[in-house]
């Protein structure tokens, strides 16, 4: 992604999860956000991938329990491969 990513990511910390073979997406945004808060203690706001499939909601959960939720955006980057998601912060 040199070069293809957005300015507004520069020097935020970021995470790139490969969608495994059969994985749905919203499956494969739930674990890249838990390795994500795992990684730096904060939870992510966005889920970016190259294409939005068809459908698809604007938001994901991540996690949820009695007390808490948390959401992610779904958002394009066309910069970004197919078949990987990047987790960030909400910028």
């Amino acid at each position: 992604m040199n070069g293809g990513s957005p300015s507004w990511l520069q020097g935020r910390q970021a995470l790139l999860w490969a969608i495994d073979k059969g994985q749905s997406l919203r499956e494969a945004i739930v674990y890249a956000g838990m390795a994500y808060v795992d990684l730096t203690g904060r939870w992510p706001g966005m889920a970016l991938v190259q294409s939005i499939p068809s459908g698809a909601t604007e938001t994901v959960t991540v996690y949820e329990d009695s007390n808490e939720r948390i959401l992610v955006r779904l958002t394009e980057l066309s910069a970004l491969p197919r078949g990987f998601v990047l987790m960030c912060e909400e910028a």
